[in-house]
This record gives C-alpha cells, sequence and structure tokens, in this order.
C-alpha cells in the first residue's frame, strides 16, 4: 500500500490525467448515439483528447518562451483545430463534436488544477496585508469549473442552442482567467498586467465574435424554413 501511495505521489499529474480520460470516457460514453460511436471509439476519442490536450500546452508553452512548461491556453486555442479537423474527416456535426467535447477540456482543467494544488505550482500572490497567505486562485478556478461544468453540461444534454458551449466556455474562461491573473505569482508584462492577460483578452474576444456568428446564422436559417413553410401552406 505504502508503495502505491509513493508512486501515485511521484505521478500525480498522470494519475490525474488518466481519472480525466475515464471521466470523458463516461461523458462520451452518454453521446454515444449523438456522436455516432461505439463504446471503443469513445475510450479511444477520450484518450486522444487527452493526449492532443498536453501536447496543445506544452507546444503553447514553448512558443511563450517556457520549454517544457504548461500554458493551458494553448488547449484554449489548439484544441479547436482539433475538433474542426475531427468533426470534417469523420463527417460529423461539427456542433455536436464541439458542444461535446467542450466538457471533455473542462474536466481536463479542473483535475489539472487538482495537480497544481498537491504539486504547490501556480500559486496565488501573498495577499497584500499578509506575510504568507496567498491568493487561493487554484481553488477559485477549481470552483469555477466546477460550476461550469454544471451549467455548459446541462446546456449539452439539452442541445440548447447547439454550437454555441466552446464560444461561451472561452468567453467565461477568459473573463475570468482576466480578473484571476491580477491575484497569481506570475512575471509581469507591463504593471500589473501579464501575458495570460492578452490570452484572456482574446480568448474572450474570439468567442464572443463566433457565439454571435452562431446565434445569428441559426437564427437566419430558422427565418429560411419559417418562410419556406408559409410559401409551402400558401401554395
Amino acid at each position: 500500500m505504502a508503495q502505491i501511495i509513493r508512486w501515485v505521489s511521484a505521478h500525480f499529474l498522470w494519475v490525474m490525467l488518466a481519472i480525466s480520460t475515464l471521466l470523458s470516457w463516461n461523458w462520451l460514453l452518454y453521446f454515444r448515439k449523438r456522436l455516432a460511436i461505439s463504446g471503443q471509439m469513445a475510450l479511444l476519442l477520450s484518450a486522444a483528447h487527452t493526449v492532443a490536450g498536453v501536447l496543445a500546452v506544452k507546444l503553447f508553452a514553448f512558443l511563450e518562451g517556457v520549454p517544457g512548461g504548461m500554458s493551458l491556453y494553448g488547449a484554449i486555442f489548439f484544441l479547436p483545430l482539433v475538433y474542426a479537423l475531427g468533426a470534417a474527416v469523420s463527417k460529423r456535426s461539427a456542433k455536436d463534436v464541439f458542444d461535446v467535447c467542450t466538457l471533455c477540456m473542462i474536466i481536463a482543467f479542473l483535475l489539472a488544477r487538482f495537480n497544481c494544488l498537491y504539486s504547490g505550482c501556480c500559486p496565488g500572490a501573498v495577499v497584500p496585508w499578509s506575510d504568507s497567505i496567498r491568493w487561493p486562485t487554484r481553488e477559485a478556478e477549481i470552483l469555477f469549473h466546477l460550476v461550469l461544468a454544471i451549467w455548459l453540461g446541462r446546456r449539452v444534454l439539452q442541445k440548447k442552442k447547439p454550437g454555441t458551449v466552446y464560444p461561451l466556455y472561452m468567453m467565461w474562461y477568459g473573463g475570468f482567467r482576466f480578473l484571476v491573473e491580477f491575484l497569481r505569482e506570475q512575471q509581469a508584462l507591463c504593471g500589473p498586467f501579464h501575458i495570460a492577460h492578452i490570452w484572456s483578452i482574446v480568448s474572450f474576444v474570439v468567442g464572443a465574435a463566433a457565439y454571435r456568428a452562431i446565434t445569428r446564422s441559426t437564427k437566419g436559417a430558422v427565418r429560411q424554413k419559417s418562410k419556406k413553410g408559409k410559401r409551402g401552406i400558401t401554395a
């Protein structure tokens, strides 16, 4: 038992990623009919999602000039390309793929922050009136993702405004991270601003633009259907 505990302690991140993969697998299993996939394919896709996410955060950190590090914005910006490519190649609805896979990303981010708590990385800055107390930024992000998982998960289950789940996530995550970055211990870019402030703004703007485009497109399609229906009744 002691050996198992030591092994888990030494490989805590990978344990969290494994749990994330299993949870994502169960999530994908629930939507296997909507995505037209088998149970085995769901497991393969959940594992591939985890691998793609790790590669994305490492690549983004490398591009930021932090070789060997991880930047969660890599997943925010790069994984949509994977989703779009996967939907196009498999000839599945891009809206369904994005909506369902958004929750896989949220699950991964949630467990990644548990690893931050365990390893002590990504700490909040020291509270000004204290010598050692830090802002609970990691705890705040865990709570944020729990709430977002419930809210966005319900939208996916209810098929509410298909295709808007990922843009909403980009908007909310960008806004949340922009505020939280002021309380984190990071290298300053300009005054109190960090590089993550820039990515937060980009995430929010791109998410808002995508949300608007999708909702306008949906409204346009509904109007077209309505017009065709009226013409059919008239005829």
